[in-house]
């Protein structure tokens, strides 16, 4: 029978496997990646990352200002504060705590009649009647039984709403407990000008603090607080995100088609947890873009170097177990007061601590020689420059050819990975511990680990206790090997961190039990049992390890307190690990797909142009064997001219896919990853609002109409000249003349701003909006063929629609209606026809005659002609201008819209 080994070897840590194909590599880039390599990624990654429970305080004043508090209580890393203004709803508030899905949110309780309150009692009251206990840190090391299928995902839980004192909202001890917990590189003192920051803050610390039963070691924990404006971050307000299936699928919560899971190639939590916060609020920031392109440039370039770094990303340990460990410190250091769960966070921290400051130093070399090699071509490129004669004469400028390097991003996380306290933790980590300690991603063997970590014959107790414990663990498995021999069974020896140690028997010998089995129960193919004796031993052996623990414990207080004071350096050091795996999931995303991505040009302003775009969902990548499918490409117009871009056509044409792959494009730009399209220039935007979907609330009791007035309302009062917002249909919920208003209403007040709006209806008097506004540009999707049948092509057609409007009869009858009721159908419509005219249709009349609609056309081309000019001015003479605008003066004089419109193509 195999029994663990009590000191592990000094082999690194178990890599994944993994088939590499580097003989399939193009012009520098992989070329089909097999998906199942990401499949076990994410297994992988997902079954060894640590538990996850935040909580959230809000509070609010009387100027309708909030601030929401929120911290993860299981690893106590980050508090980010959030002070935001609001108007009567809400509403900016409520968005905030959907995108930080806190698992309990703190009100004080004595503003429970605030309309605050209600609206977040009301917002979570279904979910919270099913909340689940708070996790416990021990689970991590609860080992997966071999019969059982290993959870590969952490199912969502509900929020749960707790109302607290009012004194756990006391603004002057939050200001003190900050100032003690806080470190001093990250907190700035002028965050306490307004009370309801230290108010949120002392709610969350005291909360997580008493829910883990121990203290946050002083000057560890970082701050992060954001205005408003999301810290230089776009804001997508929560239902945009449910829409655009940035971080889940629409239908199916559990599904895996969304845009997270198709971009999470991470190998590390740091890393997945970086791409979700990216994903709902991207920056924009065009030189943080810009130095992300580059490093996924250099990573598609170089294929060793996509691998070596894969390599050694996979050898880290949990990063952020790691640094937990590190902040959570118990308040007094006895065997009654030092729990297990916070003892195996301090030695687990140490013991990860020390393989991951071992890897770092070779992940760095990686990079140092992505840069040495590009100074190296820039140093022979100057030399080619100069010639022959100057070959000799060294440049002036040598030292500084860094200046215009594309590789900024690798030497910012170089500088974060060489950081010289780095080096002083490891050694200090070094000299307690074995050198064969190292980090495990077997549970049972990780606890061993922790066990055997220090360095023996120091410590006379810990060495008779360590051998007290491998002699009860030595006959537990040989009490098991008499067992199995005398009754003629199989036995097998576990063990859990609850439980301990006990006996597995395959359920086929379930008949031949003998009597002294105890506790037997089933468990998918095998049976859990034990025995007094076997008892009895696990007893004395959980004893052991308990005072094992405590000695280990008391004797690395010294390497974490000196490790604490260094929390900065292993905080940016963690930072730029989860920003490479990031980067790298990027690359690795962009070379495992079929079909061609492009660097997107990101620009500050100007056009949205798109070449060749596609959903960016490729659900052909996301389960292996999934059917490939062909997706058509499309290419998105939206010029500084013409911002407000109305989009009609047939029924399942592709109308509202075209939004959403707009949105995602954008998305992906402006996170630093490339987008699925031929070439695109992306503007930055601030803002991205959606009203897309249908179907009723029932949770809040909310109609469809009532669902489509509240979210194009927040779209009305939030748009701003960068938000790029997206309306499918509106008005459709109640009947057509009121729909036709509000759908007017709603695009004139879009388009009278520089927002870029993609406008999808289906009724066609909006069209008109082009006859009167010069920045309305109509486009369509569906066509009619020579036999007057309509074509689902999905294919962008830049004219408003020209499919007839009785092509719904049509499909209905594709679908499969009877033929009377079709007949019916087309009586009723030609009917109503004869009755109010046109084409069935609610008429609109804009007042223009002939002349005035023909001189407003001219007047809207030549608008755009001119937009054309201003933006491509910088690369034209001074005489190539005054051409141009004497032409289109004379143009205009003329009259001539289609000479016009020829210019502007």
């Amino acid at each position: 029978m195999d029994r663990p080994s009590p000191v592990p070897s000094d082999a690194p840590a178990t890599k994944r496997a993994r088939t590499k194909s580097r003989t399939n590599w193009k012009d520098g880039r992989p070329a089909v990646k097999d998906r199942q390599r990401a499949a076990q990624k994410s297994t992988q990654k997902n079954q060894f990352s640590s538990p996850r429970h935040v909580v959230a305080a809000v509070s609010e004043n009387l100027a309708r200002e909030t601030c929401i508090a929120s911290i993860d209580s299981l690893n106590p890393l980050t508090l980010t504060v959030f002070k935001q203004a609001n108007g009567q709803t809400f509403n900016q508030t409520l968005i905030t705590l959907e995108m930080i899905s806190p698992d309990e949110i703190l009100v004080n309780e004595g503003r429970k009649g605030s309309l605050l309150a209600q609206k977040i009692y009301a917002f979570y009251e279904e979910k919270s009647r099913f909340s689940d206990p708070l996790p416990q840190a021990n689970d991590q090391y609860e080992d997966q039984d071999q019969d059982q299928p290993k959870k590969d995902e952490v199912m969502p839980t509900a929020t749960v709403v707790k109302f607290v004192s009012r004194g756990s909202f006391d603004q002057t001890r939050g200001a003190e407990l900050l100032e003690k917990l806080a470190r001093p590189s990250t907190y700035n003192p002028e965050i306490l000008s307004d009370f309801i920051i230290p108010s949120s803050t002392n709610a969350v610390l005291r909360y997580a603090q008493s829910s883990i039963g121990a203290s946050f070691a002083p000057h560890t924990l970082r701050v992060e607080y954001n205005s408003t404006e999301l810290n230089g971050k776009m804001n997508i307000d929560r239902s945009s995100i449910q829409n655009l299936e940035l971080l889940s699928n629409a239908r199916n919560v559990k599904g895996k088609q969304s845009l997270f899971t198709c971009l999470n190639n991470t190998v590390t939590s740091v890393g997945s947890h970086l791409l979700r916060s990216n994903l709902t609020a991207p920056s924009v920031s065009s030189s943080t873009i810009e130095a992300r392109q580059d490093l996924v440039d250099s990573f598609l370039g170089d294929e060793i170097l996509f691998y070596d770094v894969l390599e050694l990303l996979q050898r880290l340990p949990d990063l952020e177990m790691m640094l937990g460990g590190l902040v959570v410190k118990p308040s007094s250091v006895t065997k009654k007061s030092v729990t297990t769960k916070t003892t195996t966070m301090g030695i687990a921290s140490l013991v990860c601590l020390k393989t991951t400051l071992q890897v770092v130093p070779m992940i760095a070399a990686a990079l140092e020689g992505l840069v040495a090699n590009e100074e190296e071509e820039k140093r022979e490129k100057e030399l080619g420059e100069m010639g022959a004669d100057d070959a000799a004469v060294p440049s002036d400028n040598s030292s500084d050819c860094s200046d215009s390097s594309k590789n900024v991003l690798a030497k910012a996380i170089l500088g974060a990975l060489g950081a010289p306290e780095l080096k002083e933790v490891l050694v200090a980590v070094e000299e307690i511990f074995t050198s064969s300690t190292a980090y495990m991603k077997n549970n049972h063997a990780m606890r061993h680990q922790e066990c055997f970590a220090l360095r023996p014959n120091t410590d006379g107790i810990m060495d008779v206790l360590r051998k007290a414990f491998l002699a009860n663990v030595d006959d537990i498995y040989a009490y098991a090997e008499d067992l199995a021999e005398e009754c003629g069974i199989t036995v097998a020896v576990k063990e859990k961190a609850k439980r301990g140690y006990y006996l597995q028997i395959p359920a086929e010998f379930g008949a031949r039990l003998p009597p002294i089995i105890t506790q037997p129960v089933k468990s998918g193919r095998f049976i859990h049992c034990t025995t007094d004796e076997v008892f009895s031993l696990n007893a004395r052996a959980q004893e052991n390890v308990q005072d094992l623990l405590l000695l280990t414990h008391l004797r690395i207080q010294e390497v974490l307190d000196y490790a604490r004071k260094r929390m900065d350096a292993l905080a940016s050091m963690v930072d730029a690990v989860a920003l490479l795996d990031m980067i790298h999931s990027f690359s690795d995303t962009v070379a495992s797909s079929r079909k061609p991505w492009t660097r997107p040009v990101v620009t500050e302003g100007g056009n949205l142009a798109i070449r060749g775009g596609r959903y960016a969902t490729d659900f052909e990548n996301v389960n292996a064997g999934m059917v490939a499918t062909n997706y058509v490409s499309n290419d998105t117009m939206a010029p500084s001219g013409s911002n407000f871009v109305l989009i009609t056509g047939i029924n399942g044409g592709g109308k509202s896919t075209y939004l959403k792959q707009v949105a995602l494009i954008v998305i992906l730009a402006q996170i630093g990853c490339f987008v699925p399209a031929e070439s695109a220039s992306i503007p930055l935007r601030n803002l991205i609002c959606t009203r897309i979907g249908t179907g009723d609330d029932f949770e809040h009791n909310i109609s469809s109409f009532m669902l489509e007035m509240k979210e194009i309302s927040y779209i009305c009062n939030a748009v701003t000249d960068k938000s790029l917002i997206l309306v499918d249909e509106l008005g459709r919920a109640t009947s057509n003349e009121d729909g036709v208003a509000i759908a007017w209403a709603v695009a004139e007040k879009l388009l009278n701003t520089k927002a870029i709006t993609l406008f999808v209806t289906h009724y066609s008097g909006l069209r008109r909006l082009e006859d009167l506004y010069p920045n309305v540009a109509n486009i369509s999707f569906g066509t009619v063929d020579d036999s007057n049948k309509v074509v689902q092509d999905f294919q962008v057609v830049q004219s408003a629609c020209t499919v007839a409007s009785s092509y719904g009869i049509d499909m209905a009858a594709v679908c499969g209606w009877p033929q009377t009721v079709v007949s019916t159908a087309h009586e009723v419509r030609e009917y109503i026809i004869r009755m109010i005219g046109g084409d069935g249709g609610v008429k609109i009349d804009t007042g223009l005659g002939v002349e005035e609609h023909a001189a407003r056309k001219r007047l809207s081309v030549a608008s755009k002609s001119l937009a054309v000019l201003v933006e491509s001015r910088s690369t034209l003479s001074e005489d190539a201008v005054k051409d141009w605008l004497d032409g289109l003066e004379k143009k205009l004089e003329e009259g001539d819209a289609e000479l016009l419109e020829n210019d502007v193509e």
